[in-house]
């Protein structure tokens, strides 16, 4: 039996502290504003209903860690993702 060592997570609800605007920061010290807040949760909301709908399972892993066999099946995974979703 093959162990997967692709470190990988389901997607998940969004963390309460995404949800209010103003708490979070970017990168450049600016409050994210309400509007990106509402795109994340109708994003959030389109994933799991593609999901739940189609039996895809959503994975996210970091592909820092791969090495190329790895990388290759991930990019893979989500043309096929994308294909579906669109």
């Amino acid at each position: 039996m093959k162990k997967n060592h692709r470190a990988s997570s389901v997607i998940h609800p969004i963390h309460p502290r995404f949800r209010k605007p103003g708490k979070r920061l970017k990168k450049n010290g600016e409050k994210i504003r309400p509007q990106s807040i509402d795109n994340y949760r109708y994003v959030h909301q389109n994933l799991v209903k593609f999901s739940t709908e189609t039996g895809f399972v959503l994975l996210v892993s970091d592909a820092s860690k791969l090495n190329a066999r790895e990388y290759q099946v991930e990019k893979n995974y989500w043309k096929k993702f994308y294909r579906n979703f669109t």
